[in-house]
């Protein structure tokens, strides 16, 4: 069996040349864009879509070979288990959520602190009272510290981890 060049199509099917000839196997879009008249077969495809199934064409060099059917019916166990990841997601999500604030938070604070203590240091405004100055190198490498200390305390979201689901 040899294949051709074309190949996959996302999202619509295959078009595909084996021993020579041209095979086509996907949706009617797929069919109807190569050329392939389908009006045959769109009598029994809607008979299967009544069952619950999706239509899969396959036509060979232009004609319509066959409709394969896919079912599409959901085990009721299976709808629990999508519910459970969804709320698995939603879960996630306001964990990270609440977890971002009080980082943000914490930061916040803490810059607040910072600022509080360094400013009127570094300014000179506790001299008079308490003869306590600031150099301004020093003063510098303060504000370096406090953004590294911010920075390194954000990266701590890093680690956040899902929480399970039900206690479980």
């Amino acid at each position: 069996m040899r294949r051709g060049r074309r190949g996959p199509l996302r999202g619509h099917g295959i078009d595909a040349t084996v021993d020579g000839r041209r095979v086509l196997v996907g949706t009617a879009k797929l069919l109807a864009e190569r050329g392939v008249e389908a009006r045959d077969a769109e009598g029994r495809a809607g008979a299967l879509a009544a069952e619950g199934k999706t239509s899969v064409y396959a036509a060979v060099d232009g004609r319509i070979a066959g409709i394969l059917a896919v079912a599409d019916r959901v085990r009721p166990e299976a709808g629990e288990a999508i519910a459970a990841l969804q709320r698995l997601g939603l879960e996630t999500a306001l964990a990270l959520s609440r977890a971002t604030i009080r980082t943000v938070r914490q930061n916040l604070f803490w810059a607040f602190v910072y600022n509080a203590i360094g400013i009127p240091v570094a300014a000179g405004l506790l001299y008079p009272v308490t003869g306590w100055l600031l150099s301004p190198v020093l003063a510098s490498a303060a504000m370096s510290i406090s953004s590294v200390s911010v920075v390194a305390n954000s990266l701590r979201l890093r680690r956040f981890r899902a929480p399970l689901v039900g206690g479980t």
